[in-house]
């Protein structure tokens, strides 16, 4: 007999013998289902709040880990697109380096070179960069 036929035979009277067996105490007692042994040996029942405690210091630690520095970074960046002038030296998320020409509410022109202007969304300037980092044109 080929090894392939004697796992597959194993493998499924293995099967019958689990169908024959009652599954009801199984079922007890992987689900929490009334054991008397286990619930005469005295296992106290823990507090609720102690059970999730642990599940409640992950949720706070996610939120001043990822949350709260996301929502701060969020707030300086709409802090700078309103105070953003004509005549700022910006950078955008291209990296691409210009002067503020033209604002109007939800592009902005920046000149890039002499003569070379780009309209791009407001959105898109990630920082204000120093004056005098672009060459006077």
């Amino acid at each position: 007999m080929s090894r392939f036929l004697r796992r597959t035979l194993l493998s499924i009277s293995s099967l019958s013998l689990l169908a024959a067996l009652p599954l009801a105490s199984f079922a007890d007692g992987w689900f929490g289902g009334s054991d008397t042994a286990s619930s005469t040996a005295g296992a106290a029942h823990t507090n609720p709040i102690i059970q999730f405690l642990p599940l409640i210091v992950i949720i706070g630690l996610l939120y001043f880990v990822m949350i709260r520095p996301q929502m701060k970074q969020s707030k300086e960046h709409r802090s700078l697109l309103t105070n953003l002038q004509v005549g700022d030296e910006v950078q955008t998320q291209a990296g691409i380096i210009g002067r503020v020409s033209k604002m109007a509410d939800p592009y902005v022109e920046l000149n890039i070179a002499d003569n070379v202007e780009i309209k791009i969304l407001k959105k898109a300037i990630t920082g204000v960069v120093p004056k005098g980092t672009l060459k006077n044109s």
